[in-house]
């Protein structure tokens, strides 16, 4: 009689991607903070980590240079985004590198909701906004995106929902987006 061995490991909980980004982001955004005021222990980056994906103007900038961008390929090494165009990935991080604050809107939502009081600045916004959306590729669309968060200032973006909308940035994450904004827009004139 042969004795079959039983497996007794715990399955791994498999994380999605978005959330690995997510977690990601938190260390390098914790990274910007003095040492003694930092949350994550084990962080591997230092604020220059987060200032150099910043100052990076190209998606090739971003792969060839950070150390942050390889990182994260390394964190999701087993997900589904681990063998995909290296350019969506460079352009999730360096966008996210510029987000501030995690928040529950989107960003079309946030850049709707901005435009509370100032019919000129809604106007310019919506010029933006459609300027941003026009953009077809993950090459063309990295620096207006970072010029539409910059506008938004200390408002923050869902961090999960933005990694996720610009790692598959194609024309239905674009319609879904004028959507949100229009429908956010819109609820901001009727307030």
């Amino acid at each position: 009689m042969t004795e079959t061995a039983v497996d007794t490991t715990v399955p791994r909980k498999v994380q999605k991607p978005e959330a690995i980004v997510a977690n990601w982001w938190k260390d390098l955004n914790d990274a910007r903070k003095p040492r003694h005021l930092r949350n994550r222990p084990g962080n591997p980056f230092d604020s220059g980590d987060s200032a150099e994906l910043r100052h990076c103007k190209t998606l090739d900038d971003i792969v060839l240079n950070s150390q942050a961008f390889h990182t994260l390929r390394q964190r999701l090494m087993g997900t589904s985004w681990a063998r995909a165009d290296i350019l969506r990935l460079a352009v999730v991080v360096g966008v996210l590198s510029h987000v501030r604050f995690d928040a529950k809107g989107s960003l079309p939502q946030a850049l709707g909701n901005k435009t509370k009081s100032d019919q000129a600045s809604k106007e310019a916004v919506r010029l933006r906004f459609q300027r941003l959306i026009q953009h077809r590729t993950h090459d063309d669309v990295f620096r207006p995106m970072v010029r539409m968060l910059a506008y938004l200032e200390k408002e923050g973006v869902n961090v999960s929902s933005l990694a996720q909308d610009l790692y598959f940035w194609n024309d239905e994450t674009r319609k879904q987006w004028a959507i949100k904004f229009y429908e956010s827009l819109s609820s901001v004139g009727s307030k």
